[in-house]
């Protein structure tokens, strides 16, 4: 790496880059997603994750707030509790 100082178009770059880099990493570390990250983290359309969730195979869902008003949040224990069942669904159905 060069000694001398950063130009200040390069500065400007690099810390627009630190402060991408921080926004991804403070993303993973929430708890919980909105169906549209569920359905992105699990490959699945919304179309289908409400389908699931009429037919009550949906993950547990979370409206935080108050009085529920907030956005549908699914935590990442209710991903992991859906995950888990959908395998041993498919497990049951599969033929030995």
């Amino acid at each position: 790496m060069s000694t001398q100082p950063l130009k200040d178009k390069e500065l400007e770059v690099e810390v627009a880059d630190l402060r991408r880099r921080l926004a991804r990493l403070e993303a993973d570390d929430v708890a919980a997603d909105t169906i549209s990250e569920f359905c992105r983290r699990h490959r699945i359309s919304r179309a289908y994750y409400y389908l699931m969730k009429a037919e009550g195979c949906g993950p547990r869902e979370l409206r935080p707030g108050p009085r529920g008003t907030g956005p549908i949040l699914i935590t990442r224990e209710a991903q992991a509790e859906w995950r888990r069942l959908r395998t041993a669904e498919t497990a049951q159905q599969t033929p030995t």
